[in-house]
């Protein structure tokens, strides 16, 4: 008999996403379109995947699995959405700082944690939706949805990332 997948519906929708991922030159990609479709965008000027996406991919996940999103591009908007939980869980909406501008961050859906950084799925990282590590001193916060009482699974914490692959990931983002 199969198991059922733990994961939260949202997760699994994302999961789905990966892969997507932005287009070079002056045209997009549709599917980040769709994505940008969930957020008010006035004032940004002309629709395309050169705009931060990483709010509307988890504002199209949450869209998705039948919930209500911030519809904002703004990541740190999340830090408003659903309920505060003091933990990272397998599926958390996780809030990171990014840039020296107080209203910049990135918004992504945790996946693990590895010693000192938390695994996130998200969009528009490395202009693609995929999973990457992020230290967890930049982390804002972490949210769930409001009215859900089960939360995600407990994170087994790991003392070093896994699969090595993640390594990369890890070592391309410190270039940015």
């Amino acid at each position: 008999m199969a198991m059922a997948n733990p994961d939260p519906l949202w997760l699994r929708i994302a999961r789905l996403e990966k892969g997507v991922k932005e287009t070079a030159g002056p045209a997009s990609t549709d599917r980040i379109l769709e994505y940008l479709q969930t957020v008010d965008l006035e004032g940004l000027g002309r629709l395309s995947d050169d705009i931060s996406w990483c709010s509307a991919f988890v504002n199209w996940v949450v869209r998705q699995a039948g919930y209500t999103g911030t519809d904002s591009a703004a990541a740190r908007s999340w830090l408003k959405w659903g309920e505060v939980i003091s933990e990272p869980r397998i599926g958390a909406v996780v809030v990171l700082k990014r840039g020296t501008e107080a209203w910049q961050g990135h918004v992504g859906f945790v996946t693990g944690v590895h010693g000192g950084f938390v695994q996130v799925l998200g969009g528009n990282q490395s202009n693609s939706v995929n999973e990457q590590l992020y230290k967890t001193s930049l982390v804002l916060g972490y949210r769930w949805p409001r009215g859900i009482l089960q939360y995600g699974p407990r994170i087994e914490y790991m003392d070093e990332p896994r699969p090595r692959k993640l390594w990369r990931r890890f070592w391309n983002w410190i270039e940015l």
